[in-house]
């Protein structure tokens, strides 16, 4: 599984990088990669819900708005895609 997480405010792409695990996808790997890909920007972690997990599996993305954190978050949105290979 490879996975691109972006940090965008104002629309532009100010951090991004390429995520890779060779774990199957489940509830709680998606919660493991959110949280180490969060550790890589040295950001908080978001509050994950069904809701994102289910977008990233159906939609092969999750967005995470600020609202999304419990601390601040001096971004607009974490993105992260499923890089179909």
């Amino acid at each position: 599984m490879k996975i691109w997480a972006k940090l965008i405010t104002n629309n532009d792409l100010i951090k991004d990088l390429i995520y890779e695990s060779s774990l199957p996808i489940s509830f709680d790997n998606y919660n493991l990669w959110v949280s180490e890909i969060c550790n890589k920007f040295d950001i908080p972690t978001p509050v994950i819900v069904p809701y994102h997990y289910k977008n990233f599996v159906y939609y092969y993305n999750s967005v995470f708005k600020a609202d999304d954190f419990i601390q601040s978050l001096d971004y607009d949105q974490l993105r992260i895609e499923d890089c179909k290979e």
